[in-house]
């Protein structure tokens, strides 16, 4: 399955263990005119995502560990660590970005794996969260529940809306 695969939030000892995403590499992909109409490729957000009013960043990464595996980490500016929510194989690296999402209702997928086209169910995103998905397929919504993040797998017409956290 295409799917992130949503980790049990953990701190990341060593964020130098994760190198960035060079654009330039994912050109020739299929999926780069999508990729082009966000300022930052949808590799990096940055937004208030813990709500404590300084603004944190999200980046997809690349192990450096691990060349085959890439990561979403987050950055809050109120915590000294580093934070992987999701990880994947870097083949998928093409096909995968993240994008801000604002407060709001979200549909949840029926089926919990994204590939149902129909909700069941809602979540509620109080602050500014974050969305991982693969073009045309599966996505997944990182919110902030006062504690830590909590993932939650939307169907797979659900896009965030427009006008949330700014990519940079």
């Amino acid at each position: 399955m295409l799917a992130p695969q949503a980790v049990q939030a953990q701190p990341v000892v060593n964020p130098d263990a994760y190198t960035s995403v060079d654009p330039s590499t994912l050109q020739s992909s299929r999926y780069w005119p999508q990729r082009a109409a966000d300022p930052e490729r949808h590799l990096e957000v940055t937004a208030d995502f813990d709500d404590d009013g300084h603004v944190d960043l999200a980046r997809l990464m690349i192990s450096a560990r691990n060349p085959q595996s890439i990561v979403l980490v987050v950055t809050l500016s109120s915590k000294p660590a580093t934070t992987m929510l999701a990880q994947n194989h870097a083949g998928n690296l093409p096909r995968m970005g993240i994008e801000g999402v604002r407060p709001g209702r979200y549909g949840l997928a029926c089926n919990g794996d994204g590939r149902s086209e129909t909700s069941c169910g809602e979540v509620r995103v109080r602050g500014a969260g974050l969305r991982m998905f693969a073009y045309g397929a599966d996505s997944v919504l990182f919110r902030w529940n006062g504690r830590g993040f909590s993932s939650h797998v939307l169907p797979r017409n659900q896009r965030s809306s427009a006008g949330g956290p700014r990519s940079r």
